[in-house]
């Protein structure tokens, strides 16, 4: 594990959330019609990488973990480059 000092660790929480707002709704590019709400951005104490926390607005409201950069990439879908979550 590294190091990474506090002050490290604030400016990566702070660059993150100037990406991803917590408390907005987000979809999934496979399935549209689910809705997630971001509830948090924290630290992955492990690796000391920045991760999102989202839960599901359907079905049972599972809370999902993704890293930022997972979360905010893009994918490919039919040659062609999409967001994998979409802010609604």
């Amino acid at each position: 594990m590294s190091h990474t000092s506090a002050e490290e660790l604030e400016n990566k929480l702070k660059k993150a959330r100037q990406e991803i707002e917590i408390g907005a709704i987000y979809s999934h590019y496979k399935t549209l019609e689910h809705k997630y709400i971001v509830e948090f951005i924290g630290i992955l104490e492990e690796k000391e990488e920045v991760c999102v926390g989202y839960r599901a607005l359907y079905e049972n409201g599972i809370l999902w973990v993704r890293t930022l950069e997972n979360f905010v990439e893009e994918v490919d879908i039919s040659n062609s480059k999409t967001s994998r979550f979409i802010k609604i």
